[in-house]
């Protein structure tokens, strides 16, 4: 999930010129975007998910534990 949000939804305009040039790179190209991007990308997920899962094909029941396990993700990052 994060790794399709990512080039869409994620990145800020100035980072999305870097973007295009990381996945042409055949050293990094392969690699799953969630190995090259960091915490920074992580949080405007969390932020960007309730408009994303809005728009998904998902079910109620799978929104609810998905938002239920983020919770759970971010309580634990505060304690930590």
């Amino acid at each position: 999930f994060f790794d399709q949000a990512l080039p869409i939804h994620l990145l800020y305009p100035q980072e999305k010129p870097q973007h295009a040039t990381i996945i042409k790179d055949p050293n990094f190209g392969a690699m799953r975007k969630c190995e090259l991007y960091g915490c920074e990308h992580l949080l405007r997920l969390f932020v960007k998910l309730p408009q994303l899962l809005s728009q998904s094909n998902l079910s109620k029941p799978d929104i609810i534990s998905i938002i239920g396990k983020v919770g759970d993700l971010v309580r634990f990052l505060q304690k930590n």
